[in-house]
């Protein structure tokens, strides 16, 4: 199992700032059917559009998946129909780029043992996990899964072996694979 991350090698001066006055960005990281709507998320860019069209996928400070037509064409046919697109405008110093999407992944697993993981809660409650001393991961996902938000924490957005080989045969630009051992640091 893989969790979806921004590459090492990507520029953090490209991370993109998602307008979050415009549509929030938790409509899109719950793991839930978000109906088609006149919605239009806007994401800045402080790049040029040749830089940016390098990527297939365009990392920004919501952790949402931003992909290109290209991604998103394999996804849908790779993915087990357990994801939604929708277009996003994605500003750029110089322009506006077309024909990008937020993915959004319809499905949540319980892929963290909880209880052999050490949990940071966001202060005053007990259940609401803001992030992991050391998170442990269980030992077999269920046999259909491709892509899935972690039920535990949807911040974690996680792909199987056999999804990341035939992402990795393709070389998309601007996601990385971080290999997930049983039980990691975070």
């Amino acid at each position: 199992m893989y969790m979806w991350s921004i590459p090492e090698q990507y520029p953090n001066k490209h991370i993109g700032g998602y307008q979050y006055d415009i549509v929030s960005y938790f409509l899109f990281n719950r793991s839930i059917h978000v109906e088609k709507m006149n919605i239009h998320p806007v994401i800045n860019y402080k790049a040029d559009l040749n830089i940016l069209n390098k990527y297939d996928c365009l990392p920004n400070n919501s952790l949402i998946p931003v992909i290109n037509e290209r991604l998103k064409i394999f996804l849908e046919a790779h993915s087990n129909n357990n994801v939604e697109f929708y277009k996003v405008d994605i500003h750029a110093n110089d322009g506006l780029l077309k024909d990008f999407y937020i993915l959004n992944v319809i499905t949540k697993l319980p892929l963290i043992n909880l209880r052999n993981s050490i949990c940071e809660y966001i202060p005053n409650t007990e259940k609401a996990i803001m992030g992991f001393k050391k998170v442990s991961f269980i030992k077999n996902p269920p046999g259909d899964f491709s892509i899935a938000r972690c039920s535990e924490y949807l911040s974690y957005l996680m792909l199987s072996d056999e999804l990341v080989v035939k992402m990795k045969k393709e070389k998309f630009k601007g996601v990385a694979y971080s290999k997930i051992t049983e039980t990691s640091s975070s």
